[in-house]
């Protein structure tokens, strides 16, 4: 935990611990939340763009099929880590929000179309997170 860059700062108005990193991550099952992406990124997305945000890490109690991390932009879930990434960085979220009894955010970006949220080439809008090694 102590090797992981983070510190504490207000993300969209609450207090928070804040991952600083470049790898990225792509976020999977957003095309079940469309029409959140679309409502946060609309502004900002015409034709094929990117709006960066702050995303919300949340891990989920386990359960049977494995250990989940929702990922949430603007006050709504937008997908979740996969399952490989999830393992990883689960216990090292949960450790986080425990010790500082925060929240955990970091950058993320929402890339693709700004019009109908998907068509039948399955263009869709996609969130990116950029993390720092879990180790």
């Amino acid at each position: 935990m102590n090797r992981i860059p983070h510190w504490g700062i207000d993300v969209e108005g609450r207090p928070a611990i804040w991952l600083k990193g470049t790898e990225e991550v792509e976020v999977v099952g957003e095309v079940h939340h469309q029409a959140h992406l679309a409502r946060v990124a609309s502004p900002v997305l015409q034709g094929e763009r990117k709006m960066d945000a702050a995303a919300w890490l949340v891990p989920e109690p386990p359960t049977q099929d494995g250990l989940f991390v929702s990922v949430w932009l603007s006050g709504g879930r937008v997908g979740v880590m996969s399952p490989r990434i999830a393992t990883l960085w689960h216990p090292v979220l949960g450790q986080l929000g425990a010790h500082y009894g925060r929240p955990v955010a970091c950058f993320a970006r929402v890339i693709g179309r700004g019009g109908a949220p998907t068509d039948d080439e399955g263009n869709a809008l996609a969130v990116r997170l950029f993390l720092p090694p879990p180790f």
